[in-house]
């Protein structure tokens, strides 16, 4: 069968092909590890709570870039006011939101 690693009717050179691409993966990712070789990942809109606004350090969301919450007036922000995207994530986790302040 034309492609079959493990076939009936094996052939040598199957079984040395199948070597030489596993240990061409292999080399692959120890080159990229070696090489301190990242993905970064841009993160997605982080999302904004009702009656709240959001900033940006950068125009794109790749990593480093800080969201900042705030609230409008006659509210307070309860949760994290800043958020930093690191590989594709918002860190710290979860989305702060805006609540009524009352005073006593």
């Amino acid at each position: 069968m034309p492609g079959c690693l493990l076939c009936e009717d094996s052939r040598p050179n199957y079984l040395v092909q199948s070597s030489k691409l596993f240990i061409f993966f292999v080399f692959l990712i120890l080159v990229n590890f070696s090489c301190g070789t990242k993905v970064s990942k841009e993160c997605r809109f982080p999302g904004a709570p009702a009656h709240s606004s959001v900033t940006f350090t950068k125009e794109n969301l790749g990593p480093g870039a800080v969201a900042t919450y705030s609230c409008e007036r006659g509210f307070e922000l309860l949760g994290p006011s800043r958020r930093v995207c690191q590989n594709g994530e918002w860190l710290p986790e979860g989305i702060p939101f805006c609540a009524l302040f009352r005073t006593a």
